[in-house]
């Protein structure tokens, strides 16, 4: 699996919507100057924050936001498709058209 995208809810922004932007609250949850109970616990696990998403919930507690999440996987390894050098080729065969479908000429 390459990885995960997901959406997360800042369940605590409500305690401080009527001071700081959504934006400025998930930047300083980012950076660790700001906790969110839910938020700050997915970018410990290695979620990385992709930007956020408006009217994502009717839930209050996030102001109806949510921030989308991404989670690259640092094991993923893409498929090494190995394909033989001389692939072979049928020969081309060319057959006369049946006597009915061929064109009249006169």
């Amino acid at each position: 699996m390459r990885g995960l995208v997901a959406g997360s809810l800042p369940i605590d922004y409500s305690k401080v919507a009527d001071q700081i932007s959504i934006e400025d609250y998930v930047r300083d949850v980012v950076a660790g100057t700001r906790f969110d109970t839910n938020l700050s616990k997915q970018l410990r696990k290695g979620f990385k924050v992709h930007g956020l998403i408006p009217n994502y919930t009717i839930e209050p507690t996030c102001g109806g936001y949510g921030v989308e999440i991404v989670w690259d996987n640092p094991d993923y390894r893409p498929l090494q498709r190995v394909f033989p050098s001389a692939v072979p080729t049928r020969p081309t065969v060319i057959r006369p058209m049946p006597a009915p479908l061929m064109p009249h000429t006169v």
